[in-house]
């Protein structure tokens, strides 16, 4: 072709680049899949999921509805087409979000809809496919052909709806959801692609290559339903399907699902995952994802590295073949795992992985943690469970380690090997206390007769303690053992049987009984542990009887066939009958009769008893003293008759057997009782003597016994007719059995002598009297002769005197005491004797209560002492009627106490002058340390309001009195100002500090002048009798508000207009407006910043302001982001800010300032010139083509996007980003076309790409 017609034909392809429109597509296809869920009956939901880029992709390319179409694999027969509306739009998530780059930015589309399916309609036995087309890919692929103009065939296959005749219910497989990862160049990656299957059908899972379909850029959306197949997309020289992404290895899965993948260059790639669905061994349909893997250079990550401490040795680590030993039962069954990893701020996951199908068994005490550095680890306690695995199993983990490297983690995998020894587990043990044993049958066996009880303890034990359980078999009526026992052992049950009379039959001689004991345990991690025990129990009838044996602990007599004893009247004889069945298993009873007489008229009794056996009952009998009545004999003879009845277990009488035992009763005469005083025993005199002073205690026993024990009685008499309980003598009557002692107990009075110079005797008869069983009484006597004393010794008289000063000339003691002193004395009353004596004190002319004075009369063996207290006061004298001294007489007596003789007496006199001394009294001086003024003699001082007030009261007395110091406020009350001041007490000189905290509530509001406080502090003398003196003192306290000087100051970060006096700022729509403002205050006060639009509300204009407080200085912002509809409503926005600052105490000040917003458009800009050449050779200058000075948005019109054309039309790069930048891609150099689009106007022009140096 002539160069000039080549030359006509580009220039007509660019005007009509230029000027002609184009076929609108899309650019934004990442990958996506079709599902198909059975719902209920012949409900499916069919759902198409489109995975979108949103860096690259078009957001008007996103459709509304998809138009599902469904064939029929045989002959690719079009059944019908199902329209599904879009339902969600949202985020593909990273692995780790911290690894996001603004490059990859994926979206889930999700078109679904359920419909009524007719099974007649599916029910091709070859199944069917559905298909939906689309272009186009994102035009930045690197691993296919025109990628900007490929499209993709979103593919799946699904069976019949009936198959062989019968509905078939299936779900397609349900994949894992995708993640926003990218991989990075020449490090490892995976990703899980694993899907699951509704109906548990089995998935297989294969790389192939993208579907490409019929879809293009003339024909991105085929209105009408095109069967397939469908032609896949063409890779560039060099990639297939073994290896979409290149790498060592390539992009592959495995029978999981997993993909994995160590790239070897970067870019995005795409490929397509096939997911075949089998259910018993035929595939019932397939499912294809395509996706996109961005592959970036990253840094280089490096994984972490795990290890296992030796628990016995945790500075060793274990390696995968080595092995952990616990027992069971140990408490601690923990080892340490150890991670590091030499990148910083490392955020580690653990997960684990069973290798040998033993279940969950080891835990790890956290599931992950961080390690901030090289230097650090992170440990992790790895635990054995409790339980042992069958037959020595291992427990084996691996614990996979994964990092947050970026873009996938970065793995270890570490293995464990865990054994639990078993604990040793012997069954438990039975046994019973039955004697006979065999230990090769491992069984018991007792006999016994019909009638017969049988008893005996079935013990279950565990040698290792555990909760064991033990049962019975055997058991028939009338066998008694509890149903069911368990607990801890020993275990314990008792058995019982009494097997009955009529068990056995006539022509049966015994019958055997087999018990089968078990006792089971169920030890902790072990299966249950049994072990069994037999009773075998041979019931018999009874064998030929052996008559019992009847007998008693007596003389036998072998002449008269009889048992004999001899027993007095009174006396008791007692012996024991037995009776002993020689069989050892009869019941007995044991009974007696008198011959010829009945037991009862003497008194006998013996009650009849059982026994199995063997039997005994004591024989007690003490014959009465009416045997011999209306009888003049000496004894008498009683026969009794014992009788032993023999049963067997059947109540059938066996034997019946008597013995004899013949008892002689004789009489007895009564002896004697015997009465001895335990004193002296004069012989010749044949009496009993003892002697004592007169006032003196005499005390001695007298002791009764008799021969035969029997009761006596002890009592005295004195002779000579005086009356023994007037003169005081105490001997009680005593009786019981012997031996006795009585106590003669005598303090003999001073009437006892008849004069104090001769002695004086007492006769007493003791008496002690018997009663024998029979009611015979002797008596016997024993007399005593007391002889009383005179007191010989003379009685001195006692003294009295005090320790007061002695007045010879008065003869009394004297003392003075003045008003308000106190006086304290003794009285002592002394004997030579060491006589009981008292003192007396007699006040003459008045009483001790009436002045308070303090005294008791006092008693107690001399010396004694007896003290007198006075603490005189001022009412005790009338001082008001000239009465200033009075004296007090008090007479103090003594007297002692000598038994049976003359009682001295003794006083002295006691004169006490009170007197009020009539000194002068000086009076007191109160001062404080403030200054006075002269003039007015008022203390004052001035403070500001807030401060601390802080003075000393002095109070001062020349007669160092006690004083007290006293305040009040003149109109106020302390407590109401808050004053804390407490009335003073104590000895001049005394110093009172006042202290007062200010406060603002004193000045009530009012800051504008001060407030003054005036004050009257006094100073008392405390004299007794008030006779004080006092004086006082006035002090004013002002108090001033707290200055303000210095007014905040306001200002904003914007231009200042001076002549207006207001800052000012304009901003355009859809701009932020952002300034900030400042508040200061010299006095750093609190301060507070606070704005409003004036003429309208911030809110309503979405201005962005906050209102702060706090401590100069104080910083806030104003912002606002402008629209449009803002210009319209109004153009000017005028607003205020003001500071002021809080002076609690004073007057606050304040700071206005004035803003002026503009809010203006842009004006168009006719001279746009945008640049026209860049160099994309990677010397970092001009490699990207960029417009920053694009015209800017306005209301009236803005941006939407740019397209750039080569040559022959084809589109080569497109962005709706105002910041958009295009690299050149694989492009030539050469003049490129583009095309500004705005809503109201379009700007074209060329671009001229330079490669090389």
């Amino acid at each position: 072709m002539n160069k000039k017609y080549l030359l006509a034909f580009a220039f007509l392809f660019v005007f009509l680049l230029c000027f002609l429109p184009f076929t609108s597509y899309a650019t934004h296809i990442v990958g996506g899949e079709l599902e198909m869920t059975h719902i209920s009956m012949n409900n499916y939901r069919f759902r198409l999921i489109l995975y979108f880029d949103a860096v690259n992709g078009n957001p008007g390319a996103l459709d509304q509805n998809v138009n599902v179409h469904t064939f029929a694999k045989t002959g690719n027969r079009f059944v019908r087409s199902y329209l599904l509306p879009l339902t969600s739009n949202t985020l593909v998530n990273y692995t780790n979000p911290a690894c996001a780059v603004g490059s990859l930015v994926t979206r889930r589309i999700v078109y679904e809809r359920t419909f009524t399916l007719n099974p007649n309609e599916y029910a091709d036995q070859g199944g069917y496919y559905a298909v939906w087309e689309r272009c186009c890919r994102n035009g930045v692929i690197d691993n296919i052909v025109n990628p900007g103009g490929a499209g993709q065939a979103f593919y799946m296959e699904f069976p019949p709806l009936i198959r062989n005749g019968q509905r078939f219910l299936n779900s397609s497989p349900q994949l894992f959801p995708p993640l926003s990862d990218y991989a990075c160049v020449n490090q490892p990656f995976f990703f899980n692609f694993t899907g699951t299957d509704p109906d548990g059908d089995r998935l297989e899972y294969s790389l192939k290559a993208p579907t490409n379909g019929f879809s293009s850029v003339q024909n991105p959306l085929p209105p009408n339903p095109i069967a397939g197949p469908y032609p896949s997309v063409r890779f560039i020289s060099g990639i297939g399907v073994n290896n979409m992404i290149p790498g060592n290895p390539p992009l592959s899965i495995d029978a999981t699902g997993i993909i994995r993948l160590n790239a070897s260059r970067t870019g995005l790639f795409v490929f397509a995952v096939s997911v075949k669905e089998f259910r018993n061994g035929v595939q019932i349909g397939e499912v294809v994802r395509e996706f996109q893997l961005m592959v970036l250079d990253c840094r280089t990550a490096n994984p972490p590295v795990g290890r296992i401490a030796d628990p016995a040795n945790p500075a060793r680590f274990l390696t995968d073949r080595d092995t952990i030993k616990f027992k069971q039962g140990e408490a601690n069954r923990c080892t340490n795992l150890r991670i590091t990893d030499i990148d910083p701020n490392t955020v580690i996951k653990l997960r684990t992985l069973d290798v040998r199908g033993t279940g969950a068994g080891i835990t790890l005490s956290a599931m992950g943690g961080n390690i901030p550095n090289a230097n650090s680890a992170l440990n992790i306690q790895v635990c054995a469970p409790e339980c042992p695995l069958p037959n020595g199993g291992l427990y084996s983990t691996d614990i996979i380690i994964e990092d947050n490297s970026c873009a996938v983690p970065l793995l270890d995998t570490v293995r464990i090997n865990m054994l639990i020894e078993p604990k040793k587990q012997d069954p438990p043990i039975i046994t019973t206390s039955l004697a006979k044993y065999d230990s090769l049958k491992k069984e018991y066996t007792i006999e016994i007769e019909q009638g017969e009880p049988i008893n005996f303890e079935a013990i279950a034990r565990d040698l290792q303690n555990e909760q064991i359980n033990l049962t019975v078999q055997g058991l028939i009526a009338g066998m008694n053992f509890p149903n069911s026992l368990s607990g801890g052992s020993p275990l314990r049950g008792s058995f019982s049987w009494t097997p009955p009379c009529n068990l056995l039959q006539p022509n049966e001689d015994e019958r055997e009984f087999v018990l089968t004991f078990n006792s089971t345990k169920k030890p902790k991690c072990e299966q249950e542990i049994k072990s069994t025990t037999t009773v075998r129990i041979i019931v018999k009838k009874k064998k030929q009887n052996n008559p019992a044996v009847l007998s008693a602990n007596l003389v036998f007599d072998p002449v008269r066939q009889m048992y004999v004893d001899t027993v007095f009247i009174g006396q008791t004889t007692t012996f024991t009958v037995r009776g002993t069945d020689q069989d050892k298993n009869d019941s007995l009873a044991l009974s007696a009769k008198g011959v010829g007489f009945d037991m009862a008229s003497v008194r006998a009794n013996f009650p009849t008893r059982g026994g199995i056996s063997s039997v005994s009952q004591m024989f007690s009998w003490q014959p009465p003293c009416d045997i011999f009545q209306n009888s003049n004999l000496d004894s008498k003879e009683f026969i009794f008759d014992l009788n032993l009845k023999e049963y067997n277990r059947c109540k059938i009488l066996l034997a019946d057997s008597i013995v004899k035992v013949a008892i002689l009763v004789q009489r007895k005469e009564n002896q004697k009782p015997i009465v001895t005083p335990e004193i002296q025993y004069d012989a010749a005199r044949q009496v009993y003597v003892a002697e004592a002073f007169v006032g003196d205690r005499l005390n001695f026993f007298v002791r009764g016994d008799d021969p035969e024990k029997d009761s006596i009685t002890m009592t005295y008499q004195l002779l000579g007719g005086g009356n023994a309980q007037a003169l005081g003598m105490s001997y009680p009557t005593l009786s019981g059995r012997p031996i006795l002692r009585n106590r003669f107990n005598w303090q003999i009075p001073c009437d006892a002598l008849k004069d104090t110079i001769n002695p004086q005797e007492y006769t007493l008869l003791f008496l002690v009297r018997d009663k024998d069983f029979c009611g015979q009484a002797k008596t016997d006597t024993a007399k005593v002769i007391l002889t009383v004393k005179p007191r010989t010794t003379p009685n001195r008289p006692p003294r009295v005197s005090t320790n007061l000063p002695f007045d010879e000339k008065e003869k009394v003691y004297v003392d003075t005491v003045y008003i308000g002193n106190s006086i304290n004395f003794n009285v002592l009353a002394s004997d030579v004797d060491r006589d009981s004596v008292v003192i007396e004190g007699l006040p003459e002319g008045f009483r001790f209560s009436d002045f308070r004075m303090v005294f008791r009369d006092t008693s107690g063996i001399a010396p004694l002492t007896a003290p007198f207290r006075w603490r005189t006061t001022c009412d005790m004298l009338n001082l008001a009627l000239g009465e200033f001294q009075k004296e007090f007489l008090i007479t103090f007596k003594t007297r002692d106490f000598r038994l049976c003789q003359r009682t001295f007496r003794d006083s002295v006199k006691v004169k006490l002058v009170l007197i009020y001394r009539a000194a002068n009294n000086r009076q007191p001086k109160i001062s404080t340390d403030l200054v006075q003024n002269p003039n007015t003699f008022v203390y004052f001082k001035e403070v500001i309001v807030g401060e601390t007030i802080r003075f000393n009261l002095l109070g001062e007395d020349a007669d160092r009195d006690s004083v007290i110091i006293t305040g009040k406020g003149i109109g106020f009350n302390f407590k109401d100002v808050g004053i804390q001041f407490n009335d003073t007490k104590g000895v001049a000189p005394l110093v009172v500090p006042f202290t007062w905290q200010t406060a603002c509530a004193l000045l009530q509001g009012k800051f504008d002048a001060p407030k003054d406080f005036d004050m009257i502090f006094s100073i008392n003398d405390l004299r007794p009798c008030n006779l004080n003196k006092y004086d006082s003192i006035r002090v004013k306290i002002r108090i001033y508000p707290r200055p303000n000087p210095n007014p905040p100051k306001l200002v904003a970060d914007l231009n200042y207009d001076q002549a207006k006096r207001e800052y000012f700022a304009s901003v355009a729509p859809r701009q932020s407006l952002n300034f900030r403002l400042t508040g200061t205050d010299p006095d750093r006060d609190i301060i507070s910043i606070t704005g409003n639009g004036i003429g309208y509300d911030f809110k309503d204009f979405n201005m962005q302001f906050t209102p702060v407080t706090g401590t100069s200085p104080q910083t806030t912002t104003f912002s606002w982001d402008t629209d449009c509809d803002m210009l319209a409503r109004r153009s000017e926005y005028p607003m205020q800010f003001i500071v002021k600052d809080q002076n609690s105490c004073g007057v606050e000040k304040a700071d206005t300032i004035r803003v002026r917003v503009i809010l203006e458009d842009f004006s168009e800009d006719v001279n746009f010139q945008p640049p026209n050449v860049f160099t994309p050779n990677g010397d970092g200058k001009n490699d990207t083509y960029t417009i920053p000075n694009l015209p800017p948005d306005t209301c009236n019109d803005e941006f939407e996007k740019i397209e750039i054309y080569n040559r022959w039309g084809t589109l080569v790069f497109s962005s709706t980003d105002r910041n958009f930048a295009w690299t050149g891609g694989d492009f030539p150099a050469g003049v490129y076309f583009y095309h500004l689009f705005y809503k109201k106007k379009t700007f074209k022009g060329t671009v001229t790409m330079l490669r090389g140096n």
